[in-house]
Parts: structure tokens; sequence; C-alpha cells
């Protein structure tokens, strides 16, 4: 599929979505047994991805406060996977240090 624009034609911005991820906290970043991740909704899906896109971890959370249990996994950076109603899918990154 080609997509032509005309780099002429004017732009109007009808709306701006403010994403609120500044609200979900994810905490000690670094890490080593564990993590909390705060400012989530009951029913958020958690998916945690390494570095090369594997998902190695996936829960339900069961309060506005999850806690992860990370001390079988590797050192290394991770990707959390927020998935929500009300805040949509929020992506941020976790650094796992022994």
């Amino acid at each position: 599929i080609n997509v032509y624009a005309d780099p002429n034609a004017p732009c109007f911005v009808t709306s701006i979505y403010e994403n609120s991820n500044d609200e979900i906290v994810v905490y000690p970043n670094p890490a080593n047994d564990f993590i909390t991740i705060s400012g989530i909704n009951s029913t958020a899906r958690i998916d945690l991805f390494n570095n090369m896109g594997m998902l190695v971890l996936s829960s339900i959370a069961d309060s506005n406060n999850a806690i992860i249990e990370t001390s079988g996994l590797a050192e290394g950076l991770y990707y959390l996977n927020i998935i929500s109603e009300n805040k949509g899918v929020v992506t941020k990154p976790l650094i796992i240090i022994k």
C-alpha cells in the first residue's frame, strides 16, 4: 500500500489525549527480589517482557497495588506493560539487578 500526502495541505488538531501514566508508579527500580506497582486498578493485566521481547511473566492485579516477585529473573532490562480499562496500555522500563 502506498500512501501519499500533500505537504502543503493544512493540518488541524481536533483534540489532545493526555495519558495519565504518571499516576502509575513502579518501585524499586532497579529491583532485586520484588517490585510494587501502584496506581493501577484491580483488574489491570501486567505483562513483563525481557529485552528480546519475550513474555516472561503475566499477571492480573488483585488490588490497586500489585507486588510482583522478580527474584527468579536474570539481571537485565525488562519492560512492564500495564493494561487497564481506564489508562489503556502503559509501558514502563524495569531494571533487574542481583
